[in-house]
């Protein structure tokens, strides 16, 4: 959360040096003068301004909100797609699956694949599961 939040602040701060780049063309006036053949005296300064101050804070206000809009829009788009699975799911899976479950844990080629695949945090599981059967072999 805190990096969209820091994301969309160097954004908005790009953007105010946007505003400051457009607002006025930044060209030197003999440059444009020359350019339509004009004399430097004859181009008027005033008229290198594309946005002027007056326009410039409403737009800017305009933006802040539309921009502040669409973030929280998107991030209430973000918790709304993050779904949990219900807990009676879990239940039905489980005694749907239950000859599959033990179909894994009573054949010693699932269970080791199961194991391989389980890696680092499965370990704790494999390792009851596997002395659990392993001792049940000795009983029987």
């Amino acid at each position: 959360m805190f990096i969209f939040f820091s994301t969309q602040l160097s954004n908005l701060m790009q953007t105010e040096k946007l505003f400051k780049l457009f607002s006025k063309i930044d060209i030197p006036i003999e440059t444009v003068a020359s350019t339509l053949s004009m004399s430097p005296s004859n181009v008027d300064p005033l008229t290198l301004i594309v946005i002027p101050a007056s326009k410039l804070e409403p737009l800017r206000d305009r933006f802040r909100r539309e921009a502040d809009a669409l973030y929280l829009e998107a991030k209430r788009s973000i918790v709304a797609t993050t779904a949990r699975i219900p807990s009676w799911m879990i239940v039905v899976m489980f005694l749907l699956g239950w000859n599959e479950l033990i179909a894994v844990l009573s054949n010693p080629t699932y269970f080791i694949m199961l194991g391989l695949m389980g890696g680092g945090k499965m370990k704790k599981i494999v390792n009851f599961f596997f002395s659990f059967f392993s001792l049940l072999l000795i009983l029987v």
